[in-house]
């Protein structure tokens, strides 16, 4: 098959621009990165890396296709709906979800639907048409699920391919939306619309305020013109489904669709286990797009009751799918995607960020910017006798043969996820697991990754991140472009056992972890009684079905810069520096790299493969 540009930059060019072909919507533009020069990439070596790109299928595409995928939807090809008046565009939405408007509601509909700019109403006529069908589609979805056995749960492939192209149908949509608005070249005092159910809201030009008070609490389609906008609805969020066990506060929607053309705004969502924020649930289809401004995305999610669930269950936000699908867009803008989770007594689990678990898919896409991915999980036991287990699955994870992409096209970004809990459970940073398959890039920027997990009273604990997979077939990809970056990783555990697993290690899964260029600093760690730190291309046999990798192989590549290296196993009280050892159990190419104070005065990657893995 034909690779994406990027992964042919990566692989193919002698020289210049590795990252250029990822183009973001105009005026941002992508910095140019660096290519590795082929003599770093002995042909065996490039060939596994291209490998990796082309074996298997998750929903439907290969790893390259869906890299490939991705970047076109940051500026789809604009695509406008068919032809229609505002009023009967919003009927078609009440037809979709089968509100029932009265006399005096169908009258006020036309009567502000009159009041509305008519440039304006001609421009947004045929987004809410789009939305309205799309709609009707996925109300289909969650019959598929099955909620009384354990694989009924998952979302069908089918039923998930069809979602993501009926995701990316609305993106091309609110593309045009945008095309068509930007040409009216609108003043800044131009009023918005709502219609009587509040199913389908345009704010205006101005700041607003947007809170959820419609007849299913959440609009269908919520779209704004500019203005620094305070939004408090689920934005974004579709759960169409209330879990007898209370897994998620769902919102009844199949399909939520939130759109922002301008503005510095603010979206904030607190709750107990929630879906929002460009987050589908339960057969849902959630979008988030932002086209512009300096953005804070904020999560608060406080859990006042759970427990532990199948298949880790929660709620999921900020770009992500269980059993469902979500999209969160931003085309610019220095911008701040917060999770906040905390627990008393009761287990609960921060899903998002670029998130797929349950046969979902999320996607997280930021075109450019200096910003912030923060997800903060503290959680206390309540009671002595209590072991809360907490969980952190952000940036990039995906489960149970869900997909999950976080794609970042440059800026100076910081990646920081903390999980302190009685029992911790922390994978982010690009990880798969039992199936799942995961891709994160970041193209280019001097940027700081930080995973720090602790367990306060919990046994053995574990922090994956960078580029690790485990289980089942599964795959994570990590690749950061051009740029002087830090990576720190840490586990903590009073019990022992504390284990830290990072930049290219997997068991019976594939893992794939590339630092294009720059002068890095790379920093594992583990402090408690019997130690034990993992990675760089090293791997651990295994079994499993077999999903899409049938071999277990880490990949760890730094093919740019003279970097530093500080691991470091100890206790609090006794720290011990070492260097981890590169490479694998059956190969490895390359050698163990040479190191002279801590520094790494030559390139080198490390590949380690297992060839023993039978799927069954």
């Amino acid at each position: 098959m034909r690779l994406p540009t990027l992964l042919v930059a990566l692989l193919c060019l002698p020289v210049a621009a590795a990252l250029p072909s990822l183009q973001a919507p105009a005026p941002t533009a992508v910095p140019a990165g660096y290519a590795p020069p082929v003599d770093l990439l002995p042909a065996e070596v490039a060939a596994r890396v291209h490998g990796v790109f082309d074996q298997g299928t998750w929903i439907g595409k290969t790893p390259g296709a869906w890299l490939g995928w991705a970047q076109q939807q940051v500026a789809p090809q604009a695509e406008r709906g068919p032809g229609a008046d505002l009023v009967p565009a919003v009927e078609r939405v009440y037809d979709a979800v089968g509100a029932q408007a009265s006399p005096a509601q169908v009258a006020q509909l036309a009567a502000r639907a009159d009041a509305l700019d008519p440039r304006v109403a001609a421009a947004f006529a045929p987004l809410v048409a789009v939305v309205a069908q799309a709609y009707a589609e996925q109300a289909l979805v969650p019959a598929q699920l099955d909620f009384s056995s354990p694989t009924g749960q998952f979302l069908p492939l089918d039923a998930a391919a069809a979602s993501v192209a009926r995701g990316a149908r609305v993106l091309a949509a609110v593309s045009a939306f945008r095309a068509d608005v930007a040409a009216l070249q609108l003043q800044a005092d131009v009023p918005g619309f709502a219609d009587p159910l509040g199913l389908v809201v345009l704010g205006g030009t101005a700041a607003d305020t947007f809170v959820p008070d419609g007849l299913l609490a959440d609009p269908v389609l919520l779209a704004d013109l500019g203005g620094d906008d305070v939004d408090l609805t689920s934005s974004g969020g579709a759960c169409p489904l209330t879990v007898q066990n209370n897994w998620a506060t769902c919102n009844g929607l199949a399909l939520s669709v939130r759109v922002d053309l301008a503005g510095n705004d603010v979206y904030h969502s607190v709750g107990d286990r929630q879906v929002a924020q460009g987050a589908g649930g339960f057969g849902g289809l959630g979008i988030l797009v932002d086209e512009a401004g300096n953005d804070q995305y904020v999560i608060d999610d406080h859990v006042t009751q759970g427990s532990f669930l199948q298949y880790y269950i929660t709620g999921s936000s900020q770009g992500a799918g269980e059993a469902g699908v979500g999209f969160l867009v931003d085309a610019a803008g220095n911008d701040q995607y917060r999770f906040n989770l905390d627990s008393h007594g009761d287990d609960a689990f921060a899903q998002g960020q670029g998130y797929g678990g349950v046969g979902g898919f999320g996607m997280l896409l930021d075109a450019g910017g200096n910003d912030l991915y923060d997800t903060e999980v503290r959680c206390d036991n309540g009671v002595a006798a209590s072991n809360t287990f907490c969980g952190l699955y952000t940036d990039a994870v995906a489960l149970y043969p869900g997909v999950a992409i976080l794609l970042d096209l440059g800026g100076d970004d910081v990646t920081h996820a903390v999980d302190v809990a009685p029992d911790e459970d922390y994978y982010a940073q690009s990880f798969a697991a039992f199936g799942g398959l995961t891709i994160q890039v970041d193209a280019s920027g001097n940027d700081v990754y930080y995973a720090s997990a602790t367990s306060t009273q919990g046994g053995p604990e574990l922090n994956c991140a960078y580029g690790t997979a485990e289980y089942a077939g599964a795959l994570a990809i990590f690749i950061d472009g051009a740029g002087a970056d830090s990576y720190y990783d840490e586990t903590v555990s009073p019990s022992g056992g504390p284990s830290t697993m990072a930049e290219g290690f997997s068991v019976a899964s594939g893992s794939l972890f590339w630092d294009v260029s720059g002068v890095d600093v790379h920093s594992m760690a583990a402090f408690g009684n019997s130690p034990l730190i993992s990675g760089r291309g090293s791997v651990e046999p295994g079994r499993g079905p077999g999903y899409g990798v049938t071999e277990t192989y880490g990949i760890y590549l730094d093919t740019g810069g003279a970097d530093t290296y500080y691991d470091v196993d100890g206790t609090p009280n006794r720290v011990v520096t070492h260097i981890a050892t590169i490479g694998g159990n059956d190969r490895n190419w390359g050698g163990v790299p040479q190191y002279f104070g801590g520094t790494d005065l030559r390139n080198f990657y490390g590949i380690g493969i297992d060839r023993n893995l039978v799927p069954g």
